[in-house]
């Protein structure tokens, strides 16, 4: 990918047509870098599927400065940068590309209203709770604590529930480790004492049909939204992984900590500004709602 970025590189500069900037050219093609360390595969086979997953990677990825989500406004622009290169590909490349990039639509006046915040989680556990339904309990806590994917959650077995760090397969089959607060273990304890049918090698979310599927997981969190009365939009497996990072953030740490508690890739910078499993714990072990 890299000759075709260079190739664009070159193009852009001597398309007068377009008339681009010097300055809009060099964040061209630092956004187009950050894409090919996302995307390594053959660029001619590019999917939607790709695309969708390179949108959700923006969406989650930690800006190194600030230590918070990427602005919509960031966001944005990266996917300008990668539409205009696909464009480039397909009319002076002569790539038969059948994908679309659009960007995010969400206003900045309307992102903080629509975030999961600590009491709708409360308020979905105490709903929970009220219905004596401890499977979701255990799926909000374990979102709510862990910060993992849906796809990372489903693989935890019976045999980890004892476990404060979790071997998982993350992003891109890349293995990590999932940190497990005491609170959260005693919530597992709990949940294994009252379902004592589970074997060690079952999945710890499991229903009579055999392990729960991502489609079962988002009808769980969408039916206790509505029962306690959360916004359903704002209410996702995802959203779950953005207050995470927004209770992580809030203790104070730098961007390297949240990075290595998300299973992000490190910098080389941020490779020194990691801390201990000791002190990642105790950072772990203050979030509550």
């Amino acid at each position: 990918m890299q000759e075709y970025i260079e190739n664009y590189a070159i193009f852009a500069k001597n398309d007068r047509n377009r008339g681009l900037s010097d300055s809009t050219i060099k964040s061209y093609l630092m956004d187009l870098r950050e894409f090919s360390k996302f995307y390594q595969g053959d660029i001619s086979k590019l999917t939607q599927n790709d695309i969708y997953a390179y949108k959700r990677h923006l969406q989650e990825k930690i800006n190194e400065r600030t230590g918070h989500l990427l602005s919509v406004k960031t966001i944005n622009r990266r996917l300008v940068s990668l539409k205009q290169f696909l464009d480039y590909l397909r009319s002076e490349e002569h790539m038969d590309l059948d994908v679309a990039v659009k960007q995010e639509k969400v206003q900045h006046q309307n992102i903080l209203p629509d975030m999961l915040n600590n009491s709708d989680v409360k308020r979905m556990l105490a709903a929970a709770k009220k219905r004596d339904n401890l499977k979701a309990q255990v799926i909000i806590s374990t979102l709510f604590f862990t910060g993992a994917r849906v796809s990372e959650m489903l693989q935890i077995k019976v045999r980890d529930a004892d476990k404060e760090e979790i071997w998982i397969v993350g992003k891109g089959e890349k293995h990590r480790r999932l940190f497990i607060p005491k609170r959260l273990l005693r919530i597992w304890a709990q949940y294994l004492s009252e379902n004592p049918q589970l074997a060690p090698d079952n999945f710890l979310f499991s229903g009579h049909k055999g392990p729960l599927q991502r489609q079962a997981i988002h009808k769980i969190l969408k039916f206790y939204a509505g029962h306690a009365h959360v916004k359903k939009t704002k209410v996702h497996a995802h959203a779950f992984r953005h207050l995470y990072t927004k209770n992580i953030a809030a203790t104070g740490v730098n961007s390297a900590i949240i990075k290595q508690l998300l299973g992000h890739q490190l910098s080389t910078t941020e490779v020194y500004m990691q801390v201990s499993r000791k002190d990642l714990f105790k950072i772990i072990e203050n979030l509550g709602v």
